[in-house]
């Protein structure tokens, strides 16, 4: 909360060290100066609030624990790097840690091996054992997209192996575009113990998460989703409802969420307003973010990548759903 208040100063401490953070606070408190906690012998963390900042006063608490060098350069270093391979999802990355000249480093592949991190987390809920697709013709992918508030933050997905280049591209071209993606999480994050996979993508859809591979039906039918084999992406579900039609054309909104206008936190979890005359379903133009039009820069750059678009179909429509067709 202090990063955008106009504070001119600041004070670096040792999380470690507890009494030199607890001896900081009270002096702090008057001054109206954050407190950044660093790791013992490092300073990544105040490195990366000051970056770009004017700091006019600062303060350190516990000496040499922080600044083992004595180096006070360190907490406005302006390139801390960030490993790709290991940062979680929703990880916030800064501008000025991102190399413009080599983007490909933050758009990667990776196999899923049996007992390995991602296997762990997918085993017995995204993914079964089963005869339609196996785990090697899965792909893991990380990437950078940028976030509702305009922030930089590590996503991943899972999609069929087949697509994880052309998936890479988009994702890309969307990022260069500062195209803006709520939040990109395995749909395992949403996994609700003892339900099934449906279950799981109705969760990730009330937090507005991008998501591709789930093994599942499709929803009231017996029929695999492409989803089941990792050949289709959701992108911003909540604002690109799936909508179901009765015989008189009166649309219907399963996910009841969706029919709302819909803000969300620094998580990325929603805060519903209700005002049922602001909503998705009628509510469509280019105008509204993250709203997806027929043509539009989403529509375009999945299209010209072999994906069909559910906002196309007559009846129902998906505005969220892109899919390599059958």
């Amino acid at each position: 909360e202090f990063i955008n208040s106009g504070v001119r100063g600041s004070a670096v401490s040792c999380g470690s060290n507890f009494p030199d953070a607890l001896c900081a606070g009270p002096i702090l408190y008057k001054l109206g100066y954050p407190l950044i906690l660093s790791d013992k012998g490092k300073s990544e963390s105040g490195a990366l609030y000051h970056n770009g900042k004017t700091i006019d006063h600062l303060l350190v608490f516990g000496g040499k624990t922080v600044l083992p060098d004595g180096n006070i350069e360190h907490l406005f270093t302006k390139n801390v790097p960030l490993n790709i391979a290991t940062a979680p999802a929703k990880t916030h990355v800064l501008e000025a840690q991102i190399d413009r000249n080599n983007l490909d480093q933050y758009f990667q592949a990776y196999r899923i091996n049996v007992g390995d991190a991602v296997y762990n987390r997918i085993n017995g809920k995204s993914y079964v054992s089963n005869p339609h697709i196996s785990l090697s013709s899965l792909r893991y992918l990380k990437v950078h997209h940028y976030n509702y508030e305009g922030e930089i933050q590590v996503g991943e997905i899972i999609v069929n192996s087949a697509i994880a280049d052309r998936t890479l591209s988009i994702f890309k071209s969307f990022f260069l575009a500062r195209y803006q993606i709520c939040q990109m999480r395995l749909i395992d994050d949403f996994w609700v113990p003892g339900r099934d996979g449906n279950v799981a993508d109705d969760n990730s859809i009330d937090h507005n998460n991008t998501s591709s591979f789930n093994y599942r039906v499709v929803a009231g039918q017996t029929q695999l989703s492409r989803h089941a084999l990792g050949l289709a992406i959701d992108i911003n579900p909540l604002e690109n409802p799936y909508v179901t039609y009765d015989g008189a054309g009166n649309p219907h909104v399963p996910h009841d969420i969706t029919a709302e206008f819909v803000s969300y936190d620094k998580n990325g979890d929603p805060t519903f307003k209700s005002n049922p005359s602001i909503n998705y379903i009628h509510w469509r133009s280019s105008s509204v973010p993250h709203v997806i039009m027929n043509n539009d820069y989403c529509d375009q750059v999945f299209k010209m990548s072999g994906f069909a678009w559910g906002g196309d179909w007559i009846v129902p429509k998906d505005f969220q759903h892109y899919e390599i067709p059958k």
